[in-house]
């Protein structure tokens, strides 16, 4: 299960334990147009928002670290983040790519496959 060591010792979780949380993952819709909540997907205690927001006229993406999994926090209580918009990267902090053999390709492939199920279903 190959890792990936960031400074002061932190390992982030292999593939497996990855896979697991990823499969893991809720989605939380919004009750109702009324509701006050957001939609978010949680995983691995970190909640991603996606939303429509009228007041900044735009889709607005929000990361909440608070309830993140101890697994994931680095010394220093930081999170590992890499945020990309299509195929830019937009922000990295604290992520170094594993050196796993064929992982880069592997979820270059996983996108590929995603978005092909996208246009079938479109």
């Amino acid at each position: 299960m190959p890792t990936v060591t960031a400074p002061h010792e932190f390992r982030f979780p292999g593939e497996e334990v990855c896979a697991e949380a990823n499969s893991a993952a809720v989605f939380h819709a919004q009750a109702g147009p009324d509701d006050e909540g957001l939609p978010c997907i949680e995983i691995a205690g970190v909640l991603v928002f996606a939303y429509l927001d009228a007041d900044m006229q735009a889709v607005r993406v929000s990361v909440h670290l608070d309830t993140t999994d101890p697994l994931l926090v680095q010394p220093g209580q930081s999170v590992p983040l890499h945020m990309e918009v299509e195929d830019s990267t937009v922000f990295s902090g604290g992520a170094a790519p594993a050196r796993a053999a064929g992982g880069v390709w592997r979820r270059w492939l996983r996108r590929l496959d995603r978005w092909m199920q996208w246009q079938r279903g479109a």
